[in-house]
């Protein structure tokens, strides 16, 4: 148990120094294209949008940041998608063939979400090898558009490395791109190959590797029945994609600010991209800021669920959801088990998916109530999609994150950095200690519902 305890800590240490090391070097006048110092908040804002994949930002990444600044924030993006531990660890083995301890085997395990350190190496080569053909292929796939659409105006290299960073930052589900003018993929929003080539990086990277490696090994092995976990992702997933589309589609279909004048293809393109990014990407074809009351509510709820475990998306994911709306049906039913694809869940994995939940509610809540102390102009339905983006890693907004105080970025910054570690795994790693009661009191009933 202190093992694991420790790995907690570590990756908290491990995303910390990330985000600082970025911040600091954020701030250089090397950094900016007009070559001024950056604020150390705003700094530590886009250090930690970054490494946590957000994609929150207060500058322009193309308009604002220098190639060195662009490229110190794709850095933080692949360092915070894939974690620093991952990464370092795989160079070293790549480069020296160390043996792992323990510790970091417990602490790698703990991040890609698995409950074995059996094989935890192996998924980590794959997990890297994996990332770095998606980004590759998706990268290539983009310079296919992005390229004749902005040689003559940036030039061929220039051009080249939008689809680079908009890879990268797809499959790491960041949210950061480098079109300039904070319109992230507005000019594209019924460009299908954009769109799809997009789609297809965040929902890979979103799902998580684990997911990836079985989908692989079942492949090579011929064998088609997919685990609990697996079957369970890829149902949520997909249950959540089509279900977010429809919504979309009916909220926004005749909204002139949205999906209004769009051509019918360009309205379902449009509808399906909204459905997938808030799983947690950050990209927008459309102005959020201009969606209806009911577009926005749908949109803070994908958020808050995210993507899977084990990959690069945040929320309290997939799986929990699904958990936690398995542990309601069990409780309204009366059942004493539950049941799911014939097999039974542990009570203990019901336990922490609640736990989960409750956390990231009570987080949201704070974190709302202290932007709106601080933002009192600002209206609520505004706050709270900043807050569930943040907490989510989404990177969506309203429009109003450049305009925000100090003290609003600094809580943000704070919701980022729990959306993406966890909650849990931060009191669970440096507040609370695991409690083994050698006694027990007489049970009594309190009055509840």
């Amino acid at each position: 148990m202190d093992a694991a305890i420790q790995a907690r800590k570590l990756i908290v240490r491990s995303f910390l120094l990330v985000i600082f090391t970025g911040a600091l070097l954020l701030t250089l006048p090397a950094m900016t294209r007009d070559h001024s110092f950056t604020s150390f908040v705003d700094a530590l804002f886009t250090s930690t949008s970054a490494v946590c994949v957000t994609g929150l930002v207060i500058k322009d990444t193309y308009d604002y940041w220098s190639f060195w600044g662009q490229l110190v924030v794709l850095m933080l993006i692949q360092f915070g998608g894939l974690s620093y531990l991952t990464i370092t660890t795989f160079t070293l083995l790549v480069l020296t063939g160390a043996r792992i301890g323990l510790r970091t085997r417990l602490a790698i395990a703990s991040q890609l979400n698995v409950q074995s350190i059996g094989g935890v190496i192996r998924l980590l080569s794959f997990t890297v090898r994996f990332a770095l053909a998606a980004e590759v292929v998706g990268a290539l796939l983009l310079a296919l558009k992005f390229v004749p659409y902005y040689e003559q105006a940036r030039g061929w290299a220039a051009a080249f490395w939008v689809a680079i960073f908009d890879a990268v930052s797809a499959f790491n589900n960041a949210g950061f791109d480098l079109h300039g003018g904070f319109r992230s993929l507005s000019q594209f929003v019924a460009d299908p190959w954009v769109n799809f080539v997009i789609m297809a990086l965040i929902v890979a990277g979103g799902l998580g590797f684990v997911v990836w490696s079985e989908i692989f090994q079942r492949l090579r092995e011929r064998r088609f029945l997919l685990s609990l976990h697996t079957r369970v992702v890829l149902l949520v997933t997909f249950g959540l994609i089509l279900a977010g589309a429809t919504f979309i589609a009916l909220a926004e279909w005749n909204n002139p600010a949205t999906l209004g004048k769009l051509p019918l293809h360009g309205k379902l393109l449009a509808a399906l991209f909204q459905s997938i990014t808030p799983r947690t990407a950050g990209f927008s074809t459309i102005n959020h800021g201009a969606a209806t009351m009911p577009t926005l509510i749908f949109t803070m709820m994908l958020m808050f669920i995210g993507g899977s475990p084990g990959g690069t998306a945040g929320g309290i994911k997939t799986t929990t959801f699904f958990t936690v709306l398995q542990y309601l049906r069990g409780v309204l039913t009366g059942a004493r088990r539950v049941h799911v694809f014939h097999r039974t869940l542990r009570w203990e994995l019901l336990d922490v998916a609640n736990a989960i939940l409750i956390l990231n509610i009570v987080v949201a809540i704070t974190s709302i109530t202290l932007l709106a102390v601080v933002e009192p102009d600002i209206p609520l339905h505004n706050l709270a999609f900043e807050v569930f983006s943040a907490l989510g890693t989404v990177g969506l907004s309203t429009g109003i994150t450049p305009y925000l105080g100090t003290a609003a970025k600094l809580i943000l910054t704070v919701t980022m950095f729990a959306g993406r570690v966890g909650i849990f795994t931060i009191l669970t790693g440096y507040i609370f200690r695991p409690e083994m009661p050698s006694f027990t009191y007489p049970e009594e009933d309190i009055i509840v519902g």
